[in-house]
């Protein structure tokens, strides 16, 4: 248990603490009773997971001193089912824990109850600031009578909420770099000047990729022909074919989207003819960005080419 904790942890690159607020509508048999209220959110974002604490407060349709207090907490999962550039689409399932506590004249009563929590939210991203809203629609399971109310799987809450988060960072996910030792520059004799480097070093132009893609576009089939044929004339040397992302989406997923991505580089080379032993495939994900300029993140989805001997 322990041993997973620390394997949970190690892999948390960011954590997003935000708040939210907006209209609460009871539905069901609380529909008949409470009026519509607001709910204030504090919500903690871990990778996929989402732990929220929300309160409500309730007033009776028929006078002020008719009062429902409502606190809940939440740990939920959201499952993004839709990402383009900077906004992301979440669908949302989870189970709450309740404290419910009703006010009717003098008299106080209180229970707890667990519920259900599903819905969609939506965030975009503005650097470490995320705006972010939802819909959510929280249903309260377990049954009791409070004289005119029956609380039960029937009450339901309809949840608008707006807000924004900020992201911390807590680890950077630490990627292995091939990279050769510089050797010393050589000692000339006492008076003697060096000879300055005329050939200049051999350098391929980058591929591209689309939003989340791994094919290798046409346009780009040519500049892989040109390694092509100097890999074939040069047959000790060696490509390390580098795979890079935009930094949308987590750290985890942007290693094994430019993995993907270096491979299908790999793969196409290999159908042209060169050895699977002379390519090297490495993933940086989005920690080697070209650019931070949110209008020209599409030169940050790239594979860069190396030579080694």
């Amino acid at each position: 248990m322990v041993i997973s904790s620390l394997i949970l942890l190690l892999t948390i690159n960011s954590i997003d603490l935000g708040l939210r607020f907006g209209p609460n509508f009871p539905v069901g048999n609380l529909e008949r009773v409470y009026q519509v209220t607001t709910v204030a959110s504090f919500f903690c974002g871990i990778k996929n997971l989402e732990i929220d604490y929300s309160f409500s407060k309730f007033t009776g349709r028929d006078n002020n001193k008719n009062l429902l207090y409502l606190n809940s907490g939440t740990i939920a999962y959201q499952y993004p089912f839709y990402q383009k550039k900077t906004r992301l689409f979440n669908a949302i399932i989870g189970t709450s824990y309740n404290r419910i506590k009703r006010k009717l004249g003098t008299a106080h009563e209180g229970t707890y109850a667990i519920g259900l929590k599903y819905g969609v939210g939506y965030k975009e991203s503005l650097g470490r600031f995320k705006l972010v809203s939802g819909v959510y629609l929280s249903q309260i399971v377990q049954s009791r009578n409070w004289q005119s109310l029956q609380l039960s799987s029937s009450n339901f809450l309809l949840s608008l909420t707006t807000g924004v988060s900020i992201e911390f960072p807590v680890f950077k996910v630490p990627t292995k770099i091939i990279q050769k030792e510089p050797s010393p520059p050589p000692q000339l004799p006492e008076g003697e000047k060096p000879v300055e480097e005329i050939t200049p070093k051999l350098k391929f132009e980058n591929i591209y990729f689309d939003l989340d893609k791994t094919e290798i576009r046409t346009n780009d089939e040519a500049r892989l022909n040109i390694i092509t044929r100097y890999l074939k004339d040069n047959p000790t040397i060696k490509l390390i074919i580098e795979g890079h992302c935009c930094p949308l989406g987590t750290a985890e997923y942007n290693i094994l989207l430019a993995w993907r991505r270096a491979n299908s580089v790999r793969n196409y080379l290999i159908k042209q003819g060169i050895s699977k032993d002379r390519l090297i495939v490495v993933s940086y994900g989005s920690e080697l960005p070209e650019t931070k300029d949110l209008k020209e993140y599409h030169k940050n989805r790239r594979c860069e080419f190396n030579l080694i001997e």
